[in-house]
């Protein structure tokens, strides 16, 4: 020890020499046998013997988000009602309750989920009466974006796209 090291313990007393003087005496470990692992002996097991759990895991997830997404969007499903569905709301005609729904979900910004959205939700409420104050809003948000509303022509598409998608499922 450096003569710094003894001040202190001097200063610090004689049982703190005695603990030091333990310390040092101590045999000190040396690394032998198989490597440390923080993770335990199931991590040195070779890769090979995970994959199967691995691969069935996986086939596992894959199923289960694809009966999900598929319930989402059968009839009587989740996604079914166009009321409930933010990307096909502007295809299933204004009705008064597409209206109320895209007005509830309207952000204070004038947009929607998306910019996708807010371009088909836009071009939906051109020309309806109850929801001219949310069209302006929409229209200066995709303004300030660099964007416009869908044309009448390209929401049709989208909806007739939208339509076939859906009753392909």
């Amino acid at each position: 020890m450096n003569a710094d090291l003894e001040k202190t313990l001097d200063e610090l007393g004689p049982a703190y020499r005695d603990m030091v003087l333990k310390m040092k005496a101590a045999p000190e470990a040396s690394p032998v046998g198989r490597p440390f692992s923080p993770f335990g002996a199931s991590a040195r097991r070779p890769a090979s013997g995970r994959v199967p759990y691995l691969v069935a895991a996986a086939l596992a997830a894959f199923v289960a988000l694809a009966v999900v997404v598929r319930s989402a969007f059968a009839p009587g499903g989740a996604g079914a009602s166009a009321v409930h569905n933010p990307y096909t709301l502007a295809y299933g005609g204004m009705s008064e309750s597409a209206v109320d729904e895209m007005l509830r979900t309207q952000r204070p910004d004038g947009s929607w989920a998306n910019d996708f959205i807010t371009r088909q939700n836009a071009a939906a409420l051109r020309g309806v009466a109850s929801a001219s104050v949310a069209y302006r809003r929409a229209v200066r948000y995709l303004r300030s974006k660099g964007l416009s509303p869908l044309s009448p022509a390209e929401l049709r598409e989208r909806g007739a796209l939208a339509a076939k998608t859906l009753a392909s499922i």
